[in-house]
């Protein structure tokens, strides 16, 4: 991810038709998928936090640590809030059709139609669409079906 986003939040550009319809699909899935809009806000607030943080990390050593401290915390949030196996699998399943509806959009572009802001948009959707699932992978990276973050293992 960029440094501006985080998970809940589609950065707002203008996609033609058929990307926006496979962005559009994604951030329902995804909107789907948080568990609680308690687990949404508590995510939201430490990504707050951490871009607050990030953008004086490089005043200071000190500073530069509370911005990685806050990105550790930012990364336990997404954990936590994906910590249910079905939440995660809904994630990877709205990335992995957004990749599907991608392949199809891509095949009805005229790249004579196509203007460079609009390539521009799709590359920014796109990396942003990536950079949540990436996320949610990183921070959920070893947790199987049955376990949850906290648990011996």
């Amino acid at each position: 991810m960029s440094g501006n986003e985080h998970v809940s939040q589609a950065p707002p550009v203008e996609l033609p038709e058929e990307f926006a319809f496979a962005t559009m699909s994604f951030v329902t899935l995804l909107h789907a998928a948080w568990p609680s809009a308690e687990a949404e806000q508590a995510v939201a607030a430490a990504y707050a936090a951490y871009a607050s943080a990030a953008q004086e990390s490089g005043q200071s050593p000190e500073a530069a640590q509370r911005a990685s401290d806050r990105y550790a915390e930012y990364t336990k949030s997404v954990r936590e809030a994906f910590a249910d196996y079905e939440s995660r699998q809904c994630v990877l399943d709205a990335y992995q059709g957004y990749v599907e509806e991608l392949k199809r959009a891509w095949a009805r572009v005229r790249p004579a139609e196509l203007a460079p802001e609009q390539l521009a948009a799709i590359a920014q959707s796109a990396s942003w669409v990536a950079g949540v699932a990436a996320t949610v992978i990183r921070a959920c990276a070893g947790l199987t079906e049955k376990e949850q973050p906290g648990d011996a293992t």
